[in-house]
C-alpha cells in the first residue's frame, strides 16, 4: 500500500475516495490581520483529520456571527483528501496578489469564497470574532474565536490539530505571513531539538577566570533523540557559522534517549578568554531535525580587565569658579580597553556613578577624561565623557575606586589635601607605573594652566637623575636677530619629582641680569628659552654668563643648586 505524508502525519493511501463524516474537518489557522490589503490577504486554513476518507466540501460555508459565504472551487475541486490542508483564500486574491504563492505547498487544496470578504466585512482586527464552519446541511462543524493583538502578518495557529479550540490550543504564528496550506509553525514536529536556556557563569567574568556554560536542551518533537552535537564558537564575523579557528568547544553526546517533551542540562567549562567582549554562539544538532531555527543561541560574554590596566592619572577636586570637577584616566594596557558599564565609586559615601553606557574604548597609552559637565576644554583627539551623574569630590580625604563591568577594582585613589592640588590646580600622578596609594607619586600640577587634562602630566618622570643637571643648547648662541641661533634652550633635570624652581642669569661680576623662573612649580624636567635679553629688555653684551638654578622640595626638605656657564657670542 502506498503512503501519503502531510507535514508530521503519515497515513495509508485510501483504496478509493469515500465521503465520510464532516467532523473530521477542523479549523487550523486564521489570518485576520494580514500584511497588505485586507481585501485580498485574509485566509482560513482547514485540515482533514481522517486517515482514510476524503471530504466533499460542496455546499459548505464559512463566516462570522453576521454573514456566511459558500466555499467555492478555486480550480482544484471541492474534495479535501485525508491528512490534507485546505486553504480558503479571499475571493480577490487570485487576481490581485501572489504574496502566499511561494509558501503554499503543492499538497494543499485551494478554495475561495462566494462573497467579496469573509463574514460581513472581513475579519476585524479591533475585536475578536468567531470563525464558524458549516457543512452542506447547515450544521456547525467548527467554530473558533480568534484572539487579537497579533503582530501584523502573524496568524492564529492551532497547536494540536486533534485538540479542541480553547485558547490554550492556539498561538500566534511564529512565521510572518503564517503557514498557509502547510504545517503550523506552533505545532510539534517529528524531530525538533531546541536550546531552551543558556546560562553563562559568571558573566561578566573577571580577568583570568574561566566561564562556565549551563546549557538546557529540550526535545520539542514527537520522537525521542539519541545523539546530540554541541558546538560553541566565537562568532567574530557575526555570520552565525562556525568558521575555522572560531570553535572553542565541541562535544558529541551519544545514547541520550531524550524522550519527547524531556529536557537535559549540560554544563561545561570554557577556556580562559582575554579581556573584552565576545559574541559567543552555540549550536546543537541532531539527525533529521525539522526546525533549525531553535538550534542556535547567541550570548555576549564579557571578560574583565587586569588591575591597573587603566589608572587614575589626574584629578581636579577643587576647580576654580564654575569649572567642573573631573578626573583623567590613562591606559597602561597594550590592548584596547572597553569601558562600557565601568563605574566610579565614592567609597566614603558608597555612591556609584556609571562612567559610560555606550561603546567607549581607550587605546593603549591614551587618555580619557571624565568630567562633571562638558564645559571642560579638552583636546578634540581625547575622549571626554560626561556621565549622567558625577561624584562631588571632597577637597580633603577622598577615596575613589574605578571598577570595571566584572566588578574588579581596576584602580583606586585615597588622597588628602596634603598630597597636592589646590584651587584651580589639579593633583597629578608622577608616574602611571608606580602605585596609586603612595603620596610621593602625586603632586600639584606644574602646568602654567594649573592642569593637563588629556595630556601628559606636567610632573611626569620616568627615572630620576642621581643629581641635578643643567645645560643649554646651543651654547654659545648669538642673539643678533639674524634668525640663526638667536635663542638658547636651557633645560634641567632634577632628582626630585616636584619642586619650586628659580632660574637666573648672572654676569661674571655676580650681578643678576635676567630672572627666567622665580619659585615656579615644576616637575623633574623642564625647558626654558632665553633670548639673550636682560630684565630691562636690552640685549646682553657679548661674553660669558652664569646660569644659576635653585630647586626646593618643601615636603622632602631638599634644596638643589647648580651653576653652569653660557656664552653670548657674535658672528665673525
Amino acid at each position: 500500500m502506498a503512503i501519503l505524508s502531510f507535514g508530521q502525519l503519515t497515513f495509508p493511501e485510501p483504496a478509493s475516495i469515500r465521503m465520510q463524516s464532516s467532523s473530521h474537518i477542523v479549523l487550523s489557522e486564521i489570518m485576520f490581520d494580514p500584511i497588505g490589503s485586507e481585501a485580498y490577504h485574509e485566509f482560513v486554513e482547514i485540515y482533514n483529520l481522517s486517515e482514510t476518507d476524503s471530504i466533499d466540501l460542496t455546499g459548505w460555508s464559512i463566516g462570522d456571527e453576521a454573514s456566511f459565504d459558500e466555499i467555492v472551487d478555486a480550480g482544484e475541486g471541492l474534495m479535501l483528501p485525508p491528512g490534507a490542508f485546505g486553504l480558503i483564500l479571499d475571493s480577490g486574491y487570485m487576481d490581485n496578489s501572489n504574496s502566499y504563492d511561494e509558501l503554499i505547498p503543492e499538497s494543499a487544496v485551494l478554495f475561495t469564497i462566494s462573497g467579496a470578504t469573509f463574514g460581513r466585512n472581513g475579519w476585524t482586527n479591533s475585536s475578536p470574532k468567531t470563525v464558524t464552519l458549516r457543512d452542506s446541511s447547515g450544521q456547525i462543524v467548527e467554530s473558533y474565536e480568534y484572539s487579537i493583538g497579533n503582530s501584523p502578518g502573524h496568524s492564529d495557529e492551532k497547536i494540536d490539530l486533534r485538540g479542541g479550540n480553547d485558547p490554550s490550543n492556539w498561538a500566534d504564528s511564529r512565521s510572518q505571513l503564517g503557514t498557509p496550506g502547510g504545517m503550523n509553525s506552533v505545532s510539534p514536529l517529528r524531530k525538533d531539538l531546541a536550546i531552551s536556556k543558556v546560562k553563562i557563569m559568571p558573566n561578566p567574568a573577571p580577568c583570568g577566570e574561566p566561564a562556565e556554560i549551563q546549557l538546557t536542551i529540550s526535545n520539542e518533537g514527537l520522537e525521542s533523540v539519541e545523539q546530540i552535537e554541541i558546538v560553541v564558537f566565537v562568532d567574530s564575523n557575526l555570520d552565525s557559522i562556525a568558521q575555522e579557528g572560531e570553535t572553542i568547544y565541541a562535544e558529541q553526546l551519544s545514547d541520550q534517549n531524550l524522550a519527547a517533551g524531556d529536557t537535559t542540562e549540560i554544563t561545561f567549562q570554557l577556556p580562559i578568554f582575554q579581556s573584552g567582549f565576545f559574541e559567543l554562539s552555540i549550536t546543537i544538532w541532531t539527525a533529521e531535525d525539522q526546525d533549525p531555527n531553535n538550534n542556535f543561541n547567541r550570548n555576549l560574554l564579557k571578560v574583565g580587565y587586569p588591575q591597573r590596566s587603566i589608572v587614575i592619572n589626574e584629578i581636579m577636586y577643587r576647580p576654580s569658579g564654575d569649572e567642573p570637577e573631573w578626573l583623567e584616566l590613562f591606559s597602561r594596557s597594550t590592548d584596547q580597553v572597553q569601558i562600557q558599564d565601568w563605574k566610579l565609586v565614592e567609597v566614603l559615601t558608597g555612591k556609584e556613578f556609571l562612567i559610560s553606557e555606550g561603546n567607549t574604548i581607550i587605546d593603549p597609552g591614551r587618555y580619557l577624561v571624565v568630567a562633571g559637565d562638558s564645559t571642560l576644554p579638552v583636546n578634540p583627539a581625547v575622549t571626554l565623557l560626561v556621565p549622567a551623574a558625577f561624584p562631588s569630590l571632597n577637597n580633603d580625604e577622598e577615596h575613589v575606586q574605578l571598577i570595571d563591568y566584572a566588578n574588579t577594582v581596576i584602580d583606586e585613589l585615597f588622597y588628602s589635601a596634603g598630597w597636592g592640588g589646590d584651587t584651580g590646580v589639579s593633583l597629578e600622578r608622577i608616574n602611571p607605573d608606580f602605585t596609586s596609594q603612595d603620596s610621593s607619586n602625586w603632586a600639584s600640577s606644574a602646568s602654567p594652566f594649573g592642569s593637563t587634562p588629556g595630556e601628559g602630566n606636567s610632573v611626569f618622570v620616568a627615572v630620576l637623575p642621581s643629581d641635578a643637571v643643567l645645560s643649554a643648547s646651543p651654547n654659545p648662541f648669538s642673539p643678533d636677530g639674524d634668525g640663526n641661533e638667536d635663542v638658547t634652550i636651557i633645560q634641567y633635570d632634577l632628582p626630585l619629582t616636584t619642586a619650586f624652581v628659580s632660574l637666573k642669569i648672572f654676569d661674571v661680576m655676580g650681578r643678576e641680569i635676567r630672572d627666567l623662573l622665580n619659585a615656579a612649580p615644576s616637575g623633574s624636567h623642564r625647558e626654558v628659552i632665553w633670548d639673550g635679553r636682560k630684565n630691562d629688555g636690552e640685549r646682553a653684551s657679548l661674553g660669558v654668563y652664569i646660569m644659576f638654578l635653585e630647586a626646593l622640595n618643601q615636603r622632602m626638605g631638599v634644596i638643589k643648586q647648580v651653576k653652569k656657564t653660557i656664552v653670548v657670542a657674535g658672528k665673525l
